[in-house]
């Protein structure tokens, strides 16, 4: 796949994915499956990416993403194929400068631990100077939750990811 090409998957792409499936010539230990404690993290957003998962971290002081790429059973980045690896950093870049151009944050920290979780994802996380915890790194800080309109901000950012990917 060209990594700098957007691709949504058809309804007929679907149909034949679950076809392969019942005749047994995909496995579904193949399949993507996102981790449960990805998914206690919030919800996840409607995305123009179809090969990634990007999940809207709730209840953070922060704007914060995480973006997972759909590859089964990849827990570092090495793991992915070079245009899994391409495409998943197009989306992480478009996915901080939305959140950037969204929340005029001072700072993107774009971190990919995993010791925690160890299916592959990318946090994607604005930072201000004025955040409780600046400028030290925002993990096992204790930190004062504040009053963030996160579906404005990440509807704002779903809308500047449309218009980077589509010209729309």
């Amino acid at each position: 796949m060209d990594p700098l090409k957007v691709v949504v998957m058809t309804k007929p792409q679907r149909k034949q994915t679950l076809n392969l499936l019942w005749n047994g010539l995909l496995k579904e230990k193949d399949m993507f499956k996102l981790d449960e404690r990805l998914l206690a993290d919030g919800p996840i957003l409607d995305t123009l990416f179809a090969d990634h998962v990007i999940i809207s971290k709730r209840g953070s002081q922060y704007p914060w993403l995480v973006v997972v790429p759909k590859v089964a059973d990849a827990c570092e980045i090495f793991d992915l194929k070079k245009t899994e690896r391409d495409y998943l950093f197009f989306v992480v870049n478009h996915v901080a400068k939305a959140l950037k151009q969204a929340t005029g944050a001072d700072k993107i920290n774009i971190e990919c631990i995993g010791n925690v979780c160890s299916q592959l994802h990318v946090h994607v996380i604005a930072r201000f100077i004025t955040d409780d915890t600046w400028p030290a790194p925002v993990w096992n800080k204790p930190f004062k939750a504040k009053d963030l309109d996160e579906e404005a901000t990440i509807a704002r950012v779903l809308e500047i990811m449309k218009v980077a990917v589509y010209g729309e």
